[in-house]
């Protein structure tokens, strides 16, 4: 039997209010997924509203809720928001509990516009996950939905 590692995320890179509307409590959400066969949690830094952060309080405790309660694999992502900094957009990889981190090797189309990753970006992506000891998850992605 081959082996199967599924990564799962709770929230899309954008909080979409129409698809998952009220507080998502993001640790109990990765701990389902942790009981139901996924082993890698993808998170974006996220404050008590769903919104993007550089403010890892809220990442924080929701690392130590579901690590507490499983050894999930918690992947950090530099997805951000457009105007995060690069440096903003690794802060997760700052958070004690993280494993991995995400390495986009190019720009994405996401729905109707483009997530731009130019050449520099994914430079200075490598070189944080490097110097931090992380991992680099690096995945394709579908957004038809």
């Amino acid at each position: 039997m081959e082996e199967l590692i599924i990564c799962v995320a709770p929230y899309p890179g954008e909080k979409q209010e129409e698809k998952f509307p009220g507080k998502m409590d993001v640790a109990q959400e990765l701990i389902c997924s942790y009981n139901a066969g996924a082993s890698i949690g993808h998170l974006h830094v996220r404050d008590d509203d769903g919104l993007q952060t550089t403010d890892t309080r809220w990442f924080q405790s929701d690392i130590e809720k579901v690590l507490a309660a499983c050894p999930m694999i918690i992947e950090g992502s530099t997805g951000g928001s457009p105007e995060h900094t690069l440096e903003e957009r690794c802060v997760s990889f700052t958070v004690r509990g993280i494993k991995m981190g995400s390495l986009n090797l190019g720009s994405i189309n996401l729905w109707d516009g483009v997530y731009k990753n130019p050449i520099s970006d994914i430079y200075y992506y490598a070189q944080e996950l490097n110097d931090r000891n992380l991992k680099p998850f690096i995945n394709s992605v579908d957004h038809e939905s």
